[in-house]
């Protein structure tokens, strides 16, 4: 049986909580697909956004209090509220407490993953970045953090990750991804490019993404 590829390349921030949540709507469509007995190859990818690029380096600034600044101090215990309940809704503990601070290190190690283990290993520092900001309330900017989930994840040792986010290395590459999604017009995120033709934006439902990946098992899309 001919094996179809289905790519998906998804624009992304490690402080996102629609991200999180998008993602896990693309995970049940591909589980839907695959329950439907289609044989398809999923082959996904992870490139960086910055929701706010003008984010210091850890320690940053107090979670609340940057989400107080960007909706307005009278709205941010309402919006968190409702945040809270539509994560559990989805199976994510959405905590905020903590800090943010600028997530450009966490997208050279996502990024660093898909070279070192390939996409598989690239979606599982994507996940454990989710989790570790929007779950636990850690600091994804804090370096001491972002090692710790790479050695976890068999990927990097620490002090591996230590050297090289010390370096330049795919620094640029990095940032000028962020400003050509800019440029192209990608002004939030999740931002999911299906086959390099559909493109879907927000954390779509699990049915907007089952419907494109259907369509084009059955030959109505390519």
């Amino acid at each position: 049986m001919t094996i179809q590829k289905i790519t998906l390349d998804i624009t992304s921030d490690s402080i996102c909580p629609w991200c999180c949540i998008g993602f896990k709507h693309v995970q049940q469509a591909i589980k839907q697909i695959r329950a439907a007995g289609h044989n398809v190859e999923f082959e996904i990818e992870f490139h960086p956004f910055m929701l706010d690029s003008s984010l210091p380096t850890s320690p940053g600034y107090n979670k609340r209090a940057w989400y107080a600044s960007r909706l307005g101090a009278s709205r941010i215990k309402a919006a968190e509220e409702q945040m809270v309940a539509l994560g559990m809704s989805e199976g994510v503990r959405l905590n905020y407490d903590g800090q943010v601070s600028n997530t450009l290190d966490s997208h050279r190690l996502v990024a660093k993953a898909l070279e070192v283990g390939g996409q598989n290993a690239q979606v599982k520092v994507m996940e454990a970045f989710w989790s570790a900001y929007l779950e636990r309330a850690d600091d994804i900017g804090d370096r001491e953090i972002l090692a710790t989930e790479m050695e976890k994840l068999g990927l990097m040792s620490k002090a591996e990750v230590f050297d090289f986010l010390g370096t330049s290395e795919n620094k640029n590459e990095v940032q000028q991804y962020i400003q050509d999604a800019q440029l192209n017009g990608v002004a939030g995120v999740p931002y999911t490019l299906i086959n390099k033709k559909y493109a879907l934006t927000g954390a779509q439902p699990t049915s907007s993404f089952h419907r494109i990946f259907s369509e084009i098992v059955k030959g109505q899309r390519k």
